[in-house]
Parts: structure tokens; sequence; C-alpha cells
């Protein structure tokens, strides 16, 4: 196993504020769409900049330029300069000639950066803007993406930078890719004030707006996390890196962790969701046995009412703190399950409860225990300290709600199974009448928690489970679980009988849950069971969960097509918006046994996925966080490609015991954020976490991991099949094989998110060409595979 090093050059400079936007020509739903990012994103050059830089940021009094040679920082402010203007301290309200401007510019340059480089936007943001500025429109720009992050490539030989946010912050990192040398980087900067070291060895500059403090550098082999100590040095009045010896021949890659903490007490804990607002904060909620749970002053509920209750933690962005945490419970046992958080940061909280004394709120739906368990829904506020409503919901015997959902309106929606033939219902709902041994309930409950806008059985004589939900714009619920024989299906759904003893569904219910749009077993011969789903902007159902069955449906293209546990292995279906037809499916496992239990996905339909696996064998992807399993049972936190046919990054989380996945989110820039359960009293946290060590039995773990595919590991897997003149080229590439005689030769390029863009197969093999022209500037892989071999190539596309 090859060791990696990360070395991080992280620049911290102030906190976003507003966006200054005088040039811009913005209608209300785009300054919508900007307000709504948070202002940390990377606006690209279409030509209305000189063409020296390459993207711009703005924030209050500071614009930075990334250049083709590294940043200027452009600070400034306005000051009224006239005495006979009344007091008025905004000078934006003022005639220019009653405003002075007071500016000072630094450039960080790149001291023999290379001349020639590419740079990549990445993530790209649903907004855009529009620079029409003065008389000469051959200088106007419309349609001006906008990006979450910026990597510029080669800056030197072997070397990126990446630009980015964190926690609020403007960052950038080296990353050095095998074999190059870190020395050659040096920085010339320029316009300072006055440069040097601090006494904790970070590099200070002055200004007349105050100090900027570049953090120290963060270095550590891949493999084994050791750490490769790493300092600023001045050499001939340039700032370069002194670092300890490492082996230089191994891969140098960027860390994809962001940060990792416990949370819990002295007994047990257990996280089973996990949400992230706007801000990037993240709420955790689950149950647990601990009297000594992290509680924070002024939070709704400071003590433990019962056996066991529940938590529900917000973490801030950085993971270093708990904005607030609290119990929620009554005297008997209380477990949440399911979260979701709405634009006002009001958290949405499941589950199910024993408590005949559960906190409701006046006015709510119902008030009391009708069962033995019943579900409930609980909604508290963004600070922590207050319910806005608490509801019961259930009949006269068990009731588990297991998922939550909301929708623009603020209504929730939720799903789990009862056995109570008394569970209420609404008039002209799909099914009124219990049928079975266990049922599947779906309900959607108005803003205030007061009313059930409709409530429905689905199930047959036998078992049905739900267990996760999603919803379309148009407020139609999908529904996955598991269910026997018996369970309706519709007409023309793509599996319309059981596969086996049960097997995995999917349900599309109307928006006023009165009809089913679709319903489809998934499953082959043996057990399959789905615990989530997911949805892309196109309506396609995203499942995970796992399967026993060894003829489970496979697409062709399958990252997997075989079942390889020994008894269970995950697997990932996507189902078309019709139900009648999968898009892909495949299995993901080794030889142990692997479930999974969580899936999202973002605006590139790519799936991420968590749950835990016992196999030593499971595929990881080269430059993971970690590559090999700890030990008894590991997270996994897996990345798939759009189409089903490959891993973009996958990785084992664990220590010395066992750890599960159960719930993972996306924020806006597609970091993913994991929690669960962790025996393992050496599970890996990050600087300065909020909690560093195991404080009972099981506590429940958050990781931030930005799961970005290591091209540079990628790249280096050759089996010298071909050669690509020019590159980078804009567009068109010869492609050059070295042995013309070869045979089923196919060839594919993908971008950076995995998509496939280009599919051919090669037949004149001795002048051949491809063509991406019509392809966005930026990085791609070319995929060159025949029966024997494969080989892949970066392309540099201008």
């Amino acid at each position: 196993m090859k060791k990696n090093l990360l070395i991080i050059f992280a620049l911290l400079l102030f906190k976003i504020a507003t966006i200054h936007g005088q040039a811009n020509n913005l209608n209300t739903d785009a300054k919508q769409k900007l307000n709504n990012l948070n202002q940390q994103y990377f606006i690209e050059n279409k030509g209305q900049w000189p063409n020296e830089v390459l993207y711009l940021t703005q924030m209050s009094g500071l614009n930075t330029w990334i250049t083709r040679k590294g940043i200027q920082l452009e600070f400034y402010k306005k000051e009224i300069n006239n005495e006979n203007v009344s007091k008025i301290d905004d000078c934006s309200k003022l005639e220019i000639i009653d405003c002075k401007f007071i500016g000072q510019r630094v450039n960080y340059d790149l001291v023999n950066c290379n001349s020639i480089v590419v740079a990549k936007g990445e993530m790209r943001q649903s907004a855009h803007k529009n620079f029409l500025i003065g008389n000469d429109q051959n200088k106007y720009a419309t349609n001006v993406a906008i990006y979450g992050q910026v990597i510029v490539k080669d800056i030197y030989d072997g070397i990126d930078i990446r630009y980015y946010f964190e926690n609020n912050f403007l960052k950038y990192d080296f990353i050095v890719h095998p074999w190059a040398d870190a020395n050659q980087i040096q920085i010339n900067i320029v316009g300072s004030d006055k440069t040097y070291l601090n006494t904790k060895g970070e590099l200070v500059l002055s200004t007349l707006f105050g100090e900027i403090q570049n953090a120290n550098l963060y270095c550590y082999q891949q493999e084994d996390r050791r750490k490769v100590e790493g300092n600023f040095t001045n050499k001939s009045g340039n700032w370069s890196f002194d670092l300890e010896t490492y082996d230089k021949s191994q891969t140098l890659i960027i860390d994809p962790l962001i940060y990792a903490t416990y949370i819990g007490g002295s007994h047990y804990d257990e996280a089973y969701s996990i949400a992230v607002d706007a801000s990037n904060n993240v709420y955790v909620s689950g149950f647990t046995y601990s009297s000594n749970f992290d509680i924070t002053a002024g939070a709704f509920q400071t003590s433990r009412a019962g056996d066991w209750d529940i938590f529900v933690s917000k973490l801030n962005a950085g993971g270093t703190d708990l904005i607030y945490s609290t119990y929620i419970g009554g005297s008997g046992s209380d477990f949440a399950v399911s979260s979701a958080v709405d634009a006002n940061n009001d958290l949405y909280i499941t589950g199910y409860t024993s408590s005949t004394n559960y906190i409701t709120t006046a006015g709510a739906f119902q008030t009391i225990n009708n069962g033995g368990v019943d579900g409930f829904i609980t909604k508290l506020n963004a600070s922590g300290t207050a319910l806005i409503y608490s509801t019961y919901i259930g009949g006269n015997n068990g009731d588990y709600s297991r998922a939550i959902a909301i929708d623009t309106s603020n209504n929730a929606y939720i799903t789990g199974n009862t056995n109570s033939n008394n569970f209420v219902t609404s008039i002209g709902a799909f099914q009124n009448v219990y049928n079975g041994l266990e049922d599947i309930f779906v309900c959607k409950l108005n803003e205030a928690g007061n009313t059930l806008i409709y409530s429905t059985y689905i199930g047959s004589f036998n078992n049905e489970y739900g267990q996760s939900i999603a919803l379309d714009n148009a407020g139609n619920a999908y529904i996955t679980g598991w269910a026997h024989f018996g369970f309706i299906t519709t007409p023309g759904a793509f599996q319309s009988t059981i596969g086996g003893g049960s097997d995995a569904i999917v349900v599309k219910l109307n928006s006023l849950g009165t009809a089913l749009i679709y319903s489809t077993f998934i499953g082959g011969s043996g057990a399959d069971a789905g615990f989530d789903i997911a949805l892309d902007s196109s309506n396609n159902a995203y499942i995970t969960g796992d399967t026993e069955s060894s003829n489970f449906i496979v697409s062709p293209t399958a990252f997997q097509n075989n079942h390889e546990g020994s008894w269970t292995d995950a697997f990932v279906t996507k189902i078309n918006a019709l139900g009648n037809a999968i898009i892909y499916s495949t299995y993901l496992g080794g030889s142990g046994d692997d479930t999974s239990y969580s899936i999202s996905v973002d605006s590139n339909e790519n799936a991420y996925i968590t749950g835990r696996t016992e196999s030593t064998n499971f595929d990881i992807t080269a430059g993971a966080f970690q590559t090999t399993k700890a030990a008894g049972r590991d997270v996994f936190a897996s990345k798939l490609n759009a189409t089903g046919s490959a891993l973009l990054y996958s990785s084992y989380i664990g220590g010395n015991n066992n750890d599960v996945g159960l719930s993972l989110a996306l924020d806006s820039s597609a970091n993913a954020y994991l929690t669960g359960l962790t025996w393992s009293t050496d599970l890996y946290t990050s600087t300065g976490a909020f909690q560093t060590g195991n404080a009972g039995t099981r506590d429940l773990f958050v990781f931030k991991l930005d799961m970005i595919p290591n091209l540079s590991i990628i790249e280096n897997f050759k089996n010298n099949l071909f050669s690509v003149f020019p590159n980078p080229s804009y567009g068109v590439y010869q492609i050059v094989f070295e042995n013309t005689n070869m045979l089923a030769l196919e060839l594919e390029v993908y971008d950076i998110t995995g998509k496939l863009v280009l599919n051919k197969q090669v037949s004149n093999k001795n002048d051949f060409y491809i063509d991406i022209s019509k392809e966005a500037s930026g990085m791609y892989l070319l995929k060159v595979k025949t029966n024997q071999a494969q080989q892949i190539t970066r392309l540099i596309k201008l």
C-alpha cells in the first residue's frame, strides 16, 4: 500500500459578508439565487476582465483575483469626504464626489511558476451573472458561470492549487502530485506593510485593514495518518516550505477529511439521522441512555426524563463546537430515527415513543398516546430552546414512524409501519382499511402541526414496512422499504411479482394521498430490503439497502455484477420517473456482510452511500481517507457515478471496534456528512474537534468528507496502449495506438464529475481522432480498454 502525503497551505481571509454588485445587471430571481449561495463562490472570467485573471471572488471590502501566477488581494473601503453632508454612514446613498475610497493591494506572486495553466471551476452553482459595463458591447459578458471551488492545474510541474471556502473562510491548498518537488513553491508577497512569522509559526501580513494570518502547514502520510512536520521559511526574500524528509516516490494527495468528531456521554448514544443547513451547520439526532450527554445552556430540555431519551445536537460548520444540544423525551423510551431541516433552520424529527407523557404542544393534532408505542412528529426551533409543535401519531397498537421529509411549504410527510386497526386515515385516502400484520402508513401534516392533510395505509394481508420517504416538486411522495407476497403493484411496473421471501419496494403516492402513481418490487430470490431513497431533478428514484439474492437485478454496465457477500451485499438501484424501468442497478460489497443504510444524490446525479461492512475486500478507491479495514465492522462511504458503472470515491472509516454508518447528507458543495454508531476508542478525529474521544460504551460520530476523485492516482494506471497528441488542446486529439492489432477496443471520455461525454468503438487504429471541442474547458479522463487491458489518461481541454 502506498503512503500518501498531504500538503495544505491554507490562507484564511475574512468571514464572508455582503457581496458588492455594482457592476452586475441582475434581475430579482438571479439576485435571490446569489443570496441563497451565501456569497461563497468564484466568478469565471468570460472576457469581462483582463486575460491574466482566471476567477474573482468578492467579499465585503475585499476582491480576491485568482490569476495565472497567484492571487491579488484588493482591500477597499469608502468614507464620507464632505463635512457639509449630514451624518450618513452609508456611502452608497451619496454622490461619488462626497466619498473617498481607500484601498490597498497585496499580491501573492508565485515565483517561476508555469506560464501556461488550466483552470477548472467545480461545483457549478445554479445562478449566474451578467456583466454589461460601459458602451462597448464587445466587453459585455452574459451567463457568466459561478463555482463553489476552483482548481488551477500544474501551477508548478506536478503541483496544483485549489481555491475554496470552508467554515465561511476563503482558503487555498497546494496539491503535490507524485514525484513533484514541493521546493518549487516560492511566494513573493508584494504590497503588505509588513510580513513576518508570529510566535505560532503563522505567516502574518500587515495592511491598513488589519492583519492576515496564514495557517500553519498541515502535512501527513495517508496510509498510517502519520503527520509530516512542515513550516514556513524565507529563502532569498521569498516564502516557501520547510518539510521533514518523506518518501518522494509515493503518491501525494490532498486529504479528503474536513473534520471528524465524537459526540456522546458515559453510556449508550446512537445517532440515526443527520441534516445540514445552508450555512453548513449539522443537525444530528437519535437517542441516548447517557445522563451526562452534552447539553447546552438554555436548551429546551436539560435532563434525561426516561430510560432512553431523544437527543438533538446542532454542530457548527467547523465541527468544533455545539450551537445547541438538548434532550427531548418523557418517562418511557423515546427514539428519534429521522430528521429534516427547513429554510428557517427549524428541525423536524420523527420516531416512536412508549412515553405516555411525551411532550406535545397545545393544539397539536394528537396530544395523547393511543397505544403502547406511538409515532411522533416534533418541530424544534432554530435555537434549540423551544418546540414549535409536537404531536403523537398513532392508533391502538404499535405505530413506528421511520422517516420524514419536508416540502417548501413546511408540510411534514412521514412514513413507517403500523399494526393499529384504527390508525387515522383521511377521507378519500388511497387505503382506509388496515389489511394485515404490518401495514405501511403515509401521512402529510400541515405546517402548524394541528391537521392531517392526508393519511393512508398501504398494505396487504402480509407484512409491509415503510422505511424512507422523499418528495418531488409536485408533492408526490416516494417510499421505499420492503414487503412480502400480496403487496399491491401497479400495471406496467418494473417488477410486478415478488422474487423471494421479501423484496425491496418503491411506491410513488400522488400529492393528494388518494392513488398510487406506481408501485413495484425490486428483488431476487433471497431477502431484499430498501433502507433509503433519494431523487434527482428528473424524479428518478435511487434506492439503497441490502440483498441476499444472487440474482438481484443488475444493469449491463453495473459497477458490480455479482453477489460476493457471505450473507448480504449492499445495492444501489436507480429507477426511472415512471417506475417501469431500471436506469441502473448494481451490487456493492465484498466477501463479508455489507449493508447500505443511507443515500444522497448530487446535482450531477452521482450517488453517495454509507453503511457498514465486514468485508476486508470492500471496493476502495486509491487515495481514500482509509484504505484498509480496521476491525469488526467498519463504516463505508462511497460515491457512485451517474451511470452506476464506476466508483468515483470509496473509503473505509473505522477504529479498533465496530463502527456503523447510518445517515448521510450533502451540502450545496457536495461535501458529505456522515453519522452513526461507534464502539471504537481510536476513531480518527480532526484537530480542534468538539470531542476527541469515546466517552462511553457507544458514542456517535460526525464526519465531513470531501469525496472528490483523486485523478492523479487514476492517471498513474497505465499499460502503454496509446499516446495522445496534442495535450492540452482545444478539443481535438489524435490517439496513437502502440499496437494496431489489438481487439475489442473501446474508448470513453468522462468529465471530472464522472459523466460520460463520449463513447466510441475504435475500428481504424492507424489514424484516429476524438473531438470534445463542444465540451467546456477543463480536465477530462480518457479511458481506452481492450479485452486484456485498459489505460486511463488525463486530457486537458483549453
